[in-house]
């Protein structure tokens, strides 16, 4: 088992390594077993077991395999191993691990290369285990260690990189350790405190003794020893003694850009302790971040004459990294550092990594996905973003680097086809956004420094446009009058009014706006007010709505000599805009007037329909004086409703009349108008009320009877026979076929009626001779060719002119037939949509009345929506309403003996549909409907509970009757076990 465990730490899968290292542990026991000293294999294996010594030895000799993923397992169960030794000597494991790793005989350069990697892991596990931090451990041992580690890296040029990690992790160890002691004693030993600077001191001097003061892991190691404490100076390497001395600058370029640092004359003199790195390698070396530290905790202590960031990010990374002489592997790298340096440098020091070369690095590698760096650069424009909502007061630093003009471009987003600045924008703090909305509004009113061209500067302002409003619709962003107001007022501004070129305007823009962009933020009005709008009116802020801050602001701009409209109403519209003015601002006082939150609801929803009234005139939309005549005919009773009288009725009427007027027109602002004001009223509906809604869903989707249904009622047969019943079935079950097939035959008919015209036509405009052959075809023994008379060119030329009037009539008539057809199909449509928005107002009527009688009302005629229309969707949403609002009510309606009756009589009409189901859908809705419909009466009579269900057991005992000897009967199986299952569940209530 064990041995099996072992070959399973060779696995190329971290978490297989990982099982196995867990169950080799599980075979050792070694928590069982108390511990004590070991200095070599006898005492290990004496005191631990021979389990314990073969682990250790196997894994010893085995970090020199390169089998598969052999060093990671052996050295990550190594560490464990060490780690769960406490008192084990560090010579000893030293010496193990340097035997294990030496070459024995005459060995190829790949089995070296094997034996350095085994070693180099080998001293990683030391580490890892946290054996250097031990009390028991020496000073002399921790030289040792390091000792191996500098002469590994001499070694070979390959490993300088790899052994100077490790030495840098050793004093990083020993400085957490100091740090950690301090926190949990409150004070440190005076040994300890001295630990850091002493092992800092003591790599110091092997770094010197090992001639690898200038190469990167030099100066690394370096900056690590200084940052400890060690104060010596290299022997002068440095100028100052400083290695961050400005005049160190360019052999720090050199060395980090892995240029050769020594003249052709001292190339002689170099020896061969320092080998070349070899290779380029797509790994950033981790002295650039060793580095970058080092200088922005410089620039933070504000040293005199020392590198700063702005200097060193130009030298050695835009200059050198992304100019467009630059290689593929510098902008690799380039595109590497970045990201790295945004995550450390302050807030204020963000602007220092950005420039023209950079962007512009970033945008030709996003262009196209065959570009070679483009994934590179695609993940560090991730990694920016990780990082600004990670960082978020870094957020704004960053999106004026990308976008402003004087280095990046506003088109950022639109150039590397992401959406990078949107995702930025969404982090930035909520106490920022003032500013970065100022940002963008300065943008648009001047996209460029130098004279852009209108058509530039037009796609800049579009796209700024799409930028402000996705930050009003996020719901991310919290919404205050700080920054949506001068939103607002921008679009005002520029969309609905000329302004002069005075400088007391509230923008100049330059170049001057073009009509279709004003055009443009003409429309972002209403689709910024339809995000604004709330969901449910809040009578707690005393804030007032942004629809109708946006009428106040509308009003200054006309009263403002400086600005013009573009649309000048006339006298007549003026008149009307002056009385709704008046009857706004009196809503306006009423509701905060008002005593309880629902009347100051409902009079938030009243300022809502005046100022999105007024602002439809302002917008010129073709509908908009209509609206505000209607609104403005409804003031009376709607005035006397929204001043709480609860029992006018017919204002209610007024008021849902007015509603689906609204509902009816195509915009989502007035959509989500109607939901507002409409939820403020719910919960004074009756069923009167109700019904308005309910008639929407029960019209034809041909549009007869929407508005104007007949109020006719049929009478019932008494007696219905079983062929009666056959019959019903056969035509519910047909509908949607025939009316298809009755379309198609109407279009046949209209066509063979026109051409019956048009041989009609042809015939009486060819004469008396074309009239005797249309007789003659007719006799079969007659001649073809004796009663033709031949015509003149008089008469020639009389007949072309008639018979082209006649094509031309023919052409205009089926135009008119094409053009009713389409009539009738967005007629169609149209419906469809008005029901579904319908749908909607149901969903906040059941959940504002959950308990309240009249949503009983609502059952049969969403069932019906749901099987006579030909719309999917809208069968989906009907089924939806249903099953999630109507049958997850919190509280059960109580009935009085009215609503019983009318109850029983809605399920009895549910199992008649039922039984005409046409999809598994509807009668799964039925079933549903049906189910409710039983709690409710169950409810409703607790002390006749047992003749009810009497009672509902013969109504579905009925229905299964049916089921059961008609073959034409669609009820299904599930409706009778859904009823039964239900039956189950009450009998354990």
């Amino acid at each position: 088992m064990l041995l099996e465990q072992f070959d399973l730490l060779r696995n190329q899968s971290p978490q297989k390594r990982l099982d196995a290292t867990l169950k080799i542990f599980e075979h050792l026991k070694l928590d069982t077993i108390p511990a004590a000293p070991v200095s070599n294999l006898e005492t290990l294996k004496e005191h631990y077991g021979d389990d314990v010594h073969y682990a250790y030895t196997r894994l010893s000799r085995g970090l020199a395999s390169n089998r598969e993923a052999a060093r990671l397992g052996f050295s990550a169960c190594l560490s464990e191993l060490l780690r769960a030794l406490p008192l084990i000597d560090l010579s000893f494991v030293l010496a193990s691990i340097e035997r294990s790793t030496t070459p024995v005989g005459n060995v190829k350069g790949q089995e070296t290369r094997d034996y350095q990697f085994g070693r180099l892991f080998g001293l990683q596990a030391i580490v890892t285990s946290g054996m250097l931090v031990r009390k028991e451990t020496s000073k002399e041992q921790i030289r040792d260690l390091v000792g191996m580690l500098f002469e590994l890296s001499l070694s070979k040029g390959w490993l300088r990189e790899s052994c100077a990690s490790v030495i840098i992790q050793v004093l990083d160890m020993m400085d957490a350790t100091a740090a950690n002691q301090g926190k949990a004693q409150g004070k440190l030993s005076k040994s300890l405190a001295k630990l850091p600077r002493k092992t800092a001191e003591m790599v110091h001097e092997m770094l010197e003794s090992s001639h690898m003061e200038k190469t990167m892991e030099g100066l690394a190691l370096h900056l690590t020893c200084t940052r400890l404490g060690s104060k010596k100076a290299l022997g002068g390497t440095w100028k100052n003694d400083n290695l961050l001395a400005s005049e160190n600058l360019p052999a720090i370029a050199s060395i980090m850009l892995e240029q050769s640092v020594t003249d052709k004359a001292d190339a002689a003199e170099e020896t061969d302790d320092v080998k070349a790195t070899g290779t380029w390698k797509p790994k950033l070396h981790f002295a650039w971040v060793v580095l970058l530290k080092a200088i922005i905790r410089a620039d933070a202590s504000a040293e005199t004459e020392t590198i700063t960031l702005a200097r060193f990010w130009r030298q050695l990374v835009d200059e050198a990294m992304f100019s467009q002489s630059a290689s593929h592997e510098r902008k690799f790298h380039g595109l590497q550092l970045l990201p790295t340096a945004l995550a450390m440098v302050p807030s204020g020091q963000v602007s220092d990594l950005f420039s023209a070369n950079l962007l512009r690095t970033l945008i030709n590698q996003m262009g196209q996905e065959d570009r070679y760096l483009h994934k590179a650069a695609k993940s560090t424009l991730q990694q920016i973003v990780a990082i600004c909502e990670a960082q978020p007061s870094k957020a704004m630093s960053v999106v004026r680097q990308l976008m402003d003009t004087n280095q990046g471009t506003i088109m950022f987003d639109r150039l590397s086809k992401t959406k990078t600045c949107e995702q930025i924008m969404l982090a930035v703090p909520q106490d920022e956004f003032e500013n970065l909305t100022t940002f963008l509004l300065e943008l648009s009113r001047k996209p460029s420094l130098d004279g852009t061209e209108t058509k530039d500067a037009d796609r800049a302002r579009q796209y700024l446009a799409d930028i402000l409003i996705t930050l009003l619709k996020s719901p991310k962003t919290v919404k205050t009058d700080s920054w949506v107001l001068p939103i607002l007022r921008f679009f005002i501004s520029g969309g609905l009014f000329d302004a002069s070129s005075s400088k007391k305007v509230l923008y100049l823009f330059e170049p001057a706006l073009s009509s279709a962009i004003q055009d443009t933020y003409k429309a972002r009005i209403s689709i910024a007010l339809g995000h604004l709008l709330p969901g449910k009116l809040n009578t707690e802020d005393s804030k007032e709505l942004y629809a109708v801050q946006a009428i106040h602001e509308i009003s200054t701009l006309v009263a403002n000599k400086h600005y013009t409209l573009r649309l000048a109403p006339d006298e007549q519209i003026l008149s009307l805009l002056q009385t709704a003015l008046q009857h706004l601002n009196e809503t306006t006082k009423a509701y905060k007037q008002a005593q309880s939150p629902g009347e100051q609801a409902q009079g938030l929803a009243f300022s809502l329909l005046y100022s999105l009234s007024i602002l439809h005139i302002y917008l010129g939309e073709p509908d908009g004086v209509e609206l505000l005549e209607d609104l403005e005919a409804s003031y009376a009773p709607l005035n006397t409703l929204s001043a709480g009288n609860k029992s006018q009725s017919p204002a209610l009427q007024t008021l849902v009349d007015l509603l689906l007027a609204l509902l009816s027109k195509e915009s989502a602002m007035l959509r989500k108008l109607v939901e507002t004001v409409f939820s403020a009223f719910a919960r004074e509906m009756q069923a009167e009320d109700l019904r308005l809604l309910l008639n929407v869903l029960e019209a034809q989707e041909t549009g007869e009877g929407l508005f104007d249904k007949d109020e006719e009622e049929q009478d019932d047969d008494d007696e219905e026979g079983d062929d009666d019943e056959d019959d019903e079935m056969e035509d519910e079950e047909d509908a949607a076929e025939s009316e298809s097939e009755e379309e198609e035959e109407q279009d046949d008919n209209e066509q063979t009626e026109a051409d019956r015209e048009l041989d009609a036509a042809l015939i009486a405009a060819l004469g008396p001779a074309a009239q005797q052959k249309r007789k003659a075809e007719a006799i079969e023994d007659e001649d073809d060719s004796s009663n033709e008379e031949l015509m003149d060119d008089d008469a020639m030329l009389k007949m072309d002119a008639h018979l082209e009037n006649i094509f031309k009539r023919r052409k205009s008539a089926t135009s008119a037939q094409a053009a009713k057809r389409q009539d009738a199909k967005q007629f169609k449509q149209s419906t469809i949509q008005l029901k579904s928005k319908v749908l909607d107002l149901l969903e906040i009527f059941i959940r504002e009345n959950g308990s309240g009688v009249l949503v009983m009302l609502c059952v049969l005629p969403i069932l019906n929506a749901a099987k006579s229309t030909s719309d999917v969707a809208l069968a989906d949403k009907a089924r939806n309403l249903v099953k999630q609002k109507l049958t997850k009510l919190k509280t059960l309606p109580q009935l009085d003996e009215q609503g019983i009756s009318e109850a029983w009589t809605t399920l009895q009409e549910v199992h008649r549909l039922a039984g005409l189901s046409p999809t598994p859908p509807f009668a799964a809705m039925a079933s549903q409907c049906s189910t409710l419909l039983a709690k409710v009466l169950l409810h409703s009579a607790p002390n006749n509970a047992k003749a009810t269900m009497r009672l509902l057991i013969d109504q579905y005992a009925s229905s299964q009757a049916q089921w059961m000897s008609k073959k034409r009967s669609a009820y299904g199986a599930a409706f009778f076990t859904d009823f039964t299952n239900w039956c189950a569940q009450y009998r354990q209530k």
